[in-house]
């Protein structure tokens, strides 16, 4: 009967934290309040993420001891509000028994966290719960926590000071700060003793070797053939803690040099512990040596620099580089701008893969470059888990896209809803991947695709052939002078122009125009949402990017001879006629709303004296009828 004690035990004390996690009383006196007893919960409380990664990774896995100190945070800040908590409740000898009620409730929640990884990962719309569960957790401990204080003071102030201190001291820490708990993680490959043991990028035989493994990779790129646009590539695997971003650039790297006949024109630069011997390591400085020999090796001018970055992102636009225990510089959009400017490189295509990586499309865009983000400025990017071999941008882009075509602008159409489909797949918030396209980079990647796909070159070649070449010469003078944002610029001034006859607007000039109605009632809501919806539809129809581009071409075809075509697309491909085009749009966009302005006012004040001559018109027609 003795054996049985200790089970008992046991079963009461799981019992008692069920009870707790769900926020239901216990019998008076429970839990226990002993000091062995916080030390036995502290023990539970770390267990469950330890045998959890003992499942995950199995025996061969080894301790991480530096991880201890994320392991328990939560045991002095439980400290922490149970002092204050007995304190406020005037019961300081409950210390312990408040500290042990949180360490169970933090045991069940740890199981409940478990099971769910386990059993509802695979499931996709399962994917953002488990993913946020960080959050759901911590406010969890601390409405439990706080429930089982309050049942120990009767109702007052003392109870707004216990749910003030599971708030600020427990939900808010915790929800705040990112924790691997485990301390058991898989062991590294079988030659990392060969690359520097336990801590690689450190070992003496690493540190040595990494120059001339940079010397090595840029001694390596070959010369630009003369003749032909020639692409250079440079992929960069910024985050050492995943092997999916290492795998990524070699897949790119192969890509780019049987796609785009890029052998002997590619760099790698990767940070992982599995590559330290092999290939040189991925930081600012080794990505500025690099663009600066890329810049030495091609024709500046006519050759084409493909710039692939993978990694994660943070929300202040921070492209990650990091392989502990080592320290880089971090690369922001305004240091990739400072060092591609700095290498005098001109024909850029650079497609950033990372978390928030939208906020590198303003700084970078330029007329000579192409950006491509993997998402916008404020969402995040999906895919980058440790056994994956791309990341969903990665394989929709360049493993699926880019192999259908040789247009990087072709194949981020037709990757971008594949993205999107799958993210909506997986429960996840889609990443609206970006891209700008530069006018004169255009010209470049057309002249590109049709170097490589062997069709008659663009008409900016000049190998043509007579019917072929002026059939080219529209085209190309439509495409440099219809720039992508033209019909935005056109829909913008529409909007602007449609404000000056808005509900608001006409309210301001006649109170009295919606017979009493003003902005205070619902139902000036209703008429605002109206007008709003009548307004984008209105220019939105209206200025549609191919109605507008076909019209324009078309005309151009009928009014403008072909001799004039040829010296005119010579000067829109200098930077001052990219310059010009830029100007005259925004004179024209400028145009466009001052005249609507004026022609605003012509209108108000022409139609008011018609409104008044109406009203004595009818005034004397009611008069004659008497």
């Amino acid at each position: 009967m003795r054996k049985s004690v200790p089970f008992r035990a046991m079963l009461r004390v799981a019992a008692d934290a069920a009870r707790l996690a769900f926020l239901r009383p216990l019998p008076e006196g429970r839990p226990a309040e002993s000091w062995l007893a916080v030390m036995v919960a502290v023990l539970g409380s770390v267990a469950v993420p330890i045998v959890t990664a003992f499942v995950d990774v199995g025996l061969k896995g080894q301790w991480n001891w530096f991880g201890l100190s994320s392991a328990l945070l939560h045991v002095p800040l439980l400290l922490g509000a149970a002092i204050l908590i007995a304190y406020a409740i005037g019961r300081p000898g409950e210390v312990p028994r408040i500290l042990v009620a949180g360490l169970l409730i933090v045991l069940v929640i740890d199981c409940v966290s478990a099971g769910m990884m386990m059993a509802l990962s695979a499931i996709p719309i399962w994917n953002r719960v488990v993913a946020r569960f960080q959050w759901f957790g911590a406010a969890w401990l601390a409405l439990a926590l706080a429930v089982f204080a309050c049942r120990l003071v009767g109702r007052g102030a003392r109870r707004v000071a216990v749910i003030a201190s599971c708030t600020v001291l427990i939900a808010l820490p915790l929800a705040s700060v990112y924790r691997d708990r485990s301390l058991w993680y898989a062991p590294y490959d079988a030659g990392d003793d060969a690359r520097g043991g336990p801590f690689g990028p450190a070992a003496e035989d690493v540190y040595y070797k990494q120059p001339a493994l940079l010397a090595q990779e840029l001694r390596a790129l070959r010369p630009a053939s003369e003749g032909r646009i020639n692409v250079f590539f440079i992929g960069v695997a910024g985050y050492g803690g995943q092997n999916v971003f290492r795998r990524e650039v070699d897949s790119v790297d192969r890509i780019v040099r049987q796609r785009f006949a890029a052998e002997g024109h590619t760099i790698r630069l990767i940070n992982n512990r599995e590559t330290l011997l092999d290939v040189p390591i991925a930081s600012k400085t080794s990505l500025s040596a690099a663009l600066q020999r890329t810049a030495e090796m091609m024709d500046r001018d006519r050759d084409v620099l493909v710039l692939y970055m993978t990694s994660h992102g943070s929300e202040d636009h921070h492209f990650s580089v990091q392989l502990w225990p080592l320290s880089f510089h971090e690369i922001d959009p305004q240091a990739l701008r400072a060092m591609l400017d700095e290498s005098g490189i001109r024909n850029r295509i650079v497609i950033i893969s990372a978390c928030y990586s939208g906020g590198f499309v303003k700084p970078l865009e330029n007329a000579d470059t192409l950006v491509i983000t993997a998402s916008a400025s404020n969402r995040n990017s999906f895919g980058c888990s440790n056994e994956a071999d791309w990341t969903y941008f990665g394989k929709a882009y360049f493993d699926e896209a880019l192999r259908q075509t040789h247009s990087f602008t072709k194949a981020f159409v037709l990757a971008k809803p594949k993205i999107e489909e799958r993210e909506r797949k997986e429960g996840f918030d889609p990443s609206q991947p970006q891209m700008a396209v530069g006018e004169r980079i255009a010209a470049k990647l057309a002249d590109l695709e049709h170097q490589l796909e062997g069709v008659a070159p663009s008409a900016g070649a000049r190998s043509a052939s007579g019917a072929a070449r002026a059939v080219d010469k529209y085209d190309e003078y439509v495409r440099l002078m219809f720039t992508a944002g033209y019909s935005d610029e056109l829909k913008a001034a529409c909007e602007a122009n449609l404000e000056m006859s808005s509900p608001r607007a006409m309210l301001a000039k006649d109170p009295a125009i919606f017979d009493g109605l003003d902005r205070s009632p619902s139902h000036w809501r209703r008429l605002s949402a109206a007008w709003s919806a009548y307004e984008k539809d209105l220019c939105s129809k209206a200025y549609d990017t191919k109605v507008i581009r076909n019209i324009y071409a078309s005309k151009v075809r009928t009014t403008m001879p072909e001799v004039d075509l040829e010296p005119a697309i010579t000067f829109l491909h200098t930077p001052e006629g990219a310059r010009w085009i830029r100007a005259d749009r925004e004179a024209a966009r400028q145009e466009s709303i001052e005249l609507g302005r004026v022609q605003a006012q012509i209108s108000n004040d022409l139609y008011k004296r018609y409104l008044d001559e109406q009203g004595r018109i009818l005034d004397d027609f009611r008069k004659a009828s008497r």
